[in-house]
């Protein structure tokens, strides 16, 4: 079978919208469970901006070449030590989002501090 040449005709928007819209769940003891891709990226959204709004407030000092080094870090420590290599291309997409975990904060600081500064 050719995956590259299926049919996309059929597709439900409907289907595809509600499993988007159902894309973290909770479970017992108040923690959430990611089921799909849209789940993930809403997730490492919320993560990313409570990450910076805690920098901000605690008047942190975020250099670019550590955020780079902890993206490094991230990815190897994700992939590598934690095994994710193992799971193909989802072990590899949660070490990619491990690492852009880093880069996402980083830049959401940063626009943080432009806006205290008037620059935004």
């Amino acid at each position: 079978m050719n995956y590259f040449k299926q049919d996309f005709s059929a597709i439900n928007m409907e289907n595809m919208k509600s499993e988007t819209s159902e894309a973290v769940s909770q479970m017992p003891g108040g923690k959430t469970s990611v089921v799909n891709f849209a789940g993930i990226v809403k997730k490492l959204n919320e993560d990313t901006s409570a990450e910076a709004e805690q920098w901000f407030r605690k008047g942190r000092t975020v250099s670019l070449v550590v955020v780079f080094w902890k993206m490094v870090q991230q990815f190897v420590t994700v992939y590598f030590v934690k095994g994710s290599l193992r799971y193909g291309y989802m072990g590899f997409m949660s070490a990619v989002n491990s690492s852009l975990y880093q880069l996402i904060s980083y830049t959401k600081y940063w626009e943080l501090k432009e806006r205290e500064r008037g620059n935004m």
